[in-house]
C-alpha cells in the first residue's frame, strides 16, 4: 500500500474514490502520500477540492489549497478560485476581497470566475460600494459586463431583496445570453419572487421556459395558495423567449415551495417530472424531499430515505426501529441512485426531527452524520438555535454560549446565528413593555406609548455588523456578544436587513422613538437593501405602540404601494393597536378588511379581535367571536361548548403551530366568514344601543 502511494496516478484515483466516502481520511491519505515521497501535482489537489465542494466541506477545501502550496511550493488559478469560493461560502469577506492580491503574489492571472466570486461576495454582504468597485475592476481587467454577470447578480441579489431594477436589467440580458446563462438568470429572478411570496410574478417568469417541461408547475402554484397582489399587465415584462430548458435548481426551488405548504403529493409530481425529463436530482433535491416528508408527518420515509444513502446496517442501528419505513418508495430509490449523503440532507432531517423529539434528536442525527464522516456546519447551528428560540425555553445567554462553543468546532459564527439570540432578548423586552395575556396586555402594559427603560438591550459601538445593538445585561452576555461581534467584524460582515428590523423594533416599540426608527428605515434604503414585511411591521408596531394608528395604517398602505402584500401579521398589528385604544369597532372592521383582501386568518389575528372586545368588558361578544372563528383554524371541540371565555382562550392559543401551514379557505368559506362577521358586528351594535339607552 505504501509503495502504491508513491505513485501519483494511483494516489489521484484513490482520492477520487475516498473523498466522497471519507473527506477526513482523504486528506490524511494526501499528507501520507507526500510524506512517502509521491511527486504530487496541482491537479491532484484541484480534483480533491472539487470532490470536497460537492460535500459542501469548505473548511477542508481551504486546507487542501494550503497543502498544495506546502507540498509543491506553488499554486494555480483553479486552486485560488477554489479558495475564493470557499471564502465566499464561509462568508469571510475580508479575506475574499484580498484574493486578487493573492493572485498577484502567486504570479497567476485571475479569471472571470474570480471576479464573479468577488461580485457575488459583495452582494451577499450587502456592500454596494464594494459591488461597484468589483464591477470596475472586472472591466479594467478586460472582462465585459455581459449576460453571465447579470446572471451572477440575479443569482446572488437575494441578500438585498427583490429589486425591480435588477430584474429589468437581468431580463434585458436574456436576449443575447446563451441558453445555460439565461436559465441561471431566470432561476435567480424566480427565487427572488418566491422569497417575496409573490407567486404571480414567479409563475409569470416560468413562461420563459419551454412549457413542455415547466408548464405543469403553474397549476401546482395555483392550488390552495394565498392570493397575491394583482399585477397589471404593464407591471410584468413581456415574454421574449419560450425556449429555455430548466435545470435541477429550477425544480428544487419549487420543491422547497411544497415543503412550506406541506404538500407531499405535488412534491412527488415535481420529482417524477424531473426523472421523466432526465434532469438529475442533487443532494439539495433529496434534502427538500426529506423536509417535505417530515412536514407531512411521514417521518418513517424521511429516515428511510437518509439511511438508504449510506451504510444501511450501521445507520439502521442508530435510528429507532419505529422511525424507519419498512421499505423505500420506488421513486425515491431512483432519485437517490448514485448520490452520497451530504450535510444539507442531514440538516433537513435534523430540522424535522427537532420539531417532534426536541433536543434529544440532536444526538441521533449527529451520530448518523459521524457515521458518514460528515461534520455539522453553520446551518446546522442555525437550525438548533432556531429551535431553541421558537421553543422559548433557552435563555439568550445559553444561546450565545452555544454559538461560541459550537462555531469554534465548525465554522465562525454568522450574523443569522447572533440574530436569533438578540431576537430572544427583544421578545423578552417586548413582553415587559406590552404585557403577556389579555389582562396584562390591557391593564398592565405601557398604554401611553411612553419611552421605556430597556434593561435587556442597549446601543453601543459600530453600526456594522449588529446595528449597534448589544445586550445591556448581564455582563457575561455582553462579553460573549463582544467576542462574537469581533469575529463578525474581522470578516468584514455588514449589517443585514434582519438586524436593522430588530433595531427598528427596539427604537419604535421599546423606546417609543419613531424618529430614530424612521431614520433607520432610511438607512436601509440608502444601503440598497430592499425593505420587506419585517421592516414595515417594525414601523407599524412602533406607531401602534405610540397610539398613532393613522400613521400605522399609512405604513401598511406604503408597503402595499411598494409591492408588499399586507399579510396577516400586518393586519394583526392594526387589530391589536385599535384594541389597546379601546376601539373594538375598528379592530373588527380591520379583521373584516383582512378577510375581504383574501388574507388567511390565523390564531393570533383571531385572538386579537376577540381581545378587543374583552378589553372593553364585552365578554359575551368576545366569546362568540372565538367560537365563531375557531373552526377556521381547527374543528371546535364539543366539550368546550359551555366553557367560559378565558378557558376557551387557553385551549385556542396552543393551536397556533410552529412551521405548519394554516388551512386555506376556499372562496365559499371566505364568503361565509364575511357574513358571520357581519352578524357579529350587528350584535355588537345592539349591545352599544342597549347600553346607551340604559
Amino acid at each position: 500500500m505504501y509503495r502504491c502511494l508513491s505513485d501519483a496516478t494511483f494516489t489521484s484515483q484513490l482520492l477520487d474514490v475516498l473523498a466522497p466516502e471519507s473527506p477526513a481520511r482523504s486528506i490524511r491519505m494526501l499528507k501520507l502520500a507526500h510524506e512517502l515521497g509521491c511527486r504530487l501535482n496541482l491537479s491532484i489537489h484541484e480534483c480533491l477540492c472539487y470532490q470536497l465542494s460537492l460535500l459542501g466541506d469548505w473548511q477542508r477545501v481551504l486546507h487542501v489549497v494550503s497543502l498544495a502550496q506546502k507540498h509543491i511550493g506553488r499554486t494555480s488559478t483553479r486552486l485560488l478560485n477554489w479558495r475564493a469560493r470557499a471564502l465566499f461560502e464561509m462568508r469571510h469577506f475580508v479575506l475574499l476581497q484580498g484574493i486578487l492580491e493573492e493572485f498577484r503574489e502567486a504570479g497567476v492571472r485571475p479569471t472571470d470566475r474570480t471576479y464573479k466570486l468577488l461580485l457575488a461576495g459583495s452582494l451577499r454582504n450587502r456592500d454596494l460600494a464594494q459591488t461597484k468597485l468589483c464591477i470596475q475592476k472586472m472591466q479594467d481587467a478586460g472582462f465585459p459586463i455581459d449576460a453571465s454577470v447579470h446572471a451572477n447578480i440575479a443569482r446572488h441579489h437575494r441578500a438585498l431583496g427583490a429589486d425591480p431594477h435588477v430584474q429589468s436589467r437581468a431580463l434585458d440580458a436574456l436576449i443575447s445570453a446563451p441558453a445555460s446563462v439565461a436559465t441561471v438568470i431566470v432561476n435567480g429572478l424566480i427565487q427572488l419572487q418566491l422569497d417575496a411570496h409573490d407567486i404571480d410574478a414567479a409563475s409569470h417568469l416560468l413562461s420563459y421556459f419551454d412549457q413542455r417541461t415547466t408548464g405543469f408547475l403553474k397549476p401546482l402554484l395555483q392550488v390552495n395558495r394565498q392570493a397575491t397582489l394583482p399585477h397589471p399587465s404593464s407591471a410584468l415584462p413581456p415574454i421574449r423567449r419560450y425556449d429555455l430548458l430548466p435545470n435541477t435548481i429550477t425544480f428544487n426551488m419549487f420543491l422547497n415551495v411544497m415543503v412550506l405548504r406541506a404538500d407531499l403529493s405535488d412534491a412527488r409530481t415535481i420529482l417524477q417530472k424531473m426523472i421523466d425529463f432526465g434532469i438529475p436530482p442533487t443532494p439539495d433535491t433529496i434534502a427538500a424531499l426529506v423536509a417535505v416528508h417530515l412536514a407531512c408527518d411521514e417521518e418513517g420515509m424521511a429516515v428511510r430515505l437518509v439511511t438508504e444513502m449510506g451504510d444501511r446496517k450501521r445507520l439502521g442501528s442508530i435510528f429507532r426501529h419505529n422511525q424507519l419505513a419498512s421499505h423505500c418508495d420506488p421513486i425515491l430509490s431512483v432519485a437517490i441512485d448514485g448520490l452520497r449523503p451530504t450535510v444539507s440532507i442531514y440538516n433537513a432531517l435534523l430540522k424535522g426531527l427537532l420539531r417532534r423529539y426536541g433536543l434529544s434528536a440532536m444526538e441521533t442525527v449527529f451520530r448518523a452524520m459521524n457515521a458518514n464522516d460528515l461534520q455539522p456546519n453553520a446551518f446546522t447551528l442555525h437550525i438548533i438555535l432556531r429551535h431553541l428560540s421558537d421553543a422559548k425555553f433557552a435563555t439568550p445567554g445559553t444561546m450565545l454560549r452555544l454559538i461560541r462553543k459550537v462555531s469554534s468546532h465548525t465554522s465562525p459564527p454568522g450574523l443569522k446565528h447572533f440574530y436569533l439570540a438578540m431576537r430572544r432578548i427583544l421578545q423578552q423586552e417586548k413582553y415587559k413593555v406590552l404585557g403577556v395575556g389579555w389582562k396584562a396586555h390591557y391593564l398592565g402594559s405601557n398604554l401611553e406609548g411612553k419611552p421605556s427603560t430597556s434593561r435587556g438591550l442597549t446601543t453601543d459601538g459600530d453600526f456594522d455588523p449588529l446595528a449597534s445593538l448589544l445586550p445591556a445585561r448581564p455582563s457575561s452576555a455582553r462579553s460573549l456578544t463582544r467576542s462574537i461581534n469581533q469575529s463578525l467584524h474581522a470578516r468584514g460582515i455588514k449589517v443585514d436587513g434582519a438586524f436593522l428590523s430588530l433595531r427598528m423594533q427596539y427604537e419604535g416599540v421599546i423606546r417609543s422613538d419613531m424618529e430614530t426608527a424612521q431614520a433607520l428605515f432610511d438607512t436601509l434604503l440608502r444601503r440598497g437593501i430592499h425593505p420587506n414585511e419585517y421592516h414595515y411591521s417594525a414601523l407599524m408596531e412602533g406607531y401602534a405602540q405610540s397610539r398613532d394608528m393613522q400613521a400605522a395604517t399609512n405604513v401598511m398602505k406604503a408597503a402595499e404601494s411598494f409591492g408588499i402584500r399586507p399579510s396577516v401579521v400586518l393586519y394583526t398589528i392594526l387589530i391589536v393597536g385599535f384594541a389597546r385604544q379601546g376601539d373594538p369597532d375598528s379592530s373588527l372592521r380591520t379583521f373584516q378588511q383582512m378577510i375581504a383582501a383574501g388574507v388567511q386568518p390565523d390564531v393570533p389575528s383571531i385572538d386579537a379581535v376577540a381581545s378587543a372586545f374583552f378589553a372593553v368588558g364585552a365578554f359575551a361578544i368576545a366569546r362568540r367571536i372565538l367560537i365563531t372563528l375557531w373552526p377556521y383554524i381547527a374543528p371546535f371541540p364539543d366539550e368546550l361548548r359551555g366553557a367560559p371565555l378565558l378557558a376557551l382562550v387557553q385551549q385556542f392559543r396552543p393551536l397556533h403551530p410552529l412551521n405548519k401551514p394554516t388551512p386555506i379557505l376556499s372562496k365559499q368559506e371566505r364568503i361565509m366568514l364575511h357574513l358571520r362577521l357581519q352578524t357579529l358586528a350587528s350584535s355588537w351594535e345592539k349591545v352599544l344601543k342597549a347600553s346607551s339607552r340604559s
